[in-house]
This record gives C-alpha cells, structure tokens and sequence, in this order.
C-alpha cells in the first residue's frame, strides 16, 4: 500500500496530520519509492515490473512497464538531475526518462 500524508501546522508546531491512501493500478504493490526534486513519485512494482509515476498529491500520471527480470530485491533512484533509475535483483540498472 501506498500513503499519502498531509501535515497542519501552527508555528512549529504539526497540530494536524491527515493519511490518505493512494490508489495504485489493479492489482499494483509498492516495492520501492523514490521522490524527485520536483516532488513527482515514482512508485516500483516488482510484480508486474512496472514504474508508476505519481503527482505530490497522490494524483496518477503513468505507468511504464520495466525489462524482463526479477525487480522483487530492486530499488529505484529518482535522482535529482538526468534519468530515473531501476535496479534488477542481478544488479543491472536500466535509466529512464518518464
């Protein structure tokens, strides 16, 4: 599952905190996650070796499907200049531009 959470604040001070779910595609888990510097979340489901592409407020943009292997110990890098990248459980990285 994936979540969402929405901070108040008074000051310093968090005087409200809201979780909400993200909705992900049929059937989708989220292994990894990585936030990018314009605050786009990309989401890694090992399952179906998919990349969901997520705006800040949970909003869904797109999904694009990885190469064939196992992803289920991969991660993902959302770095803060160039390409999006993926590493298999045989540690291949694959770059991607969303």
């Amino acid at each position: 599952r994936l979540y969402r959470n929405e901070v108040t604040f008074i000051g310093q001070q968090a005087t409200t905190t809201i979780w909400e779910e993200v909705p992900l595609p049929e059937g989708g888990q989220a292994d990894g996650l990585s936030v990018g510097p314009t605050g786009l979340c990309f989401v890694l489901d090992s399952g179906s070796r998919s990349v969901y592409l997520f705006e800040s407020d949970g909003e869904f943009i797109l999904e694009w499907t990885l190469p064939s292997g196992s992803y289920a110990y991969g991660d993902i890098l959302a770095a803060s200049a160039g390409p999006v990248l993926v590493i298999d459980d045989a540690g291949k990285i694959s770059a991607f531009s969303p």
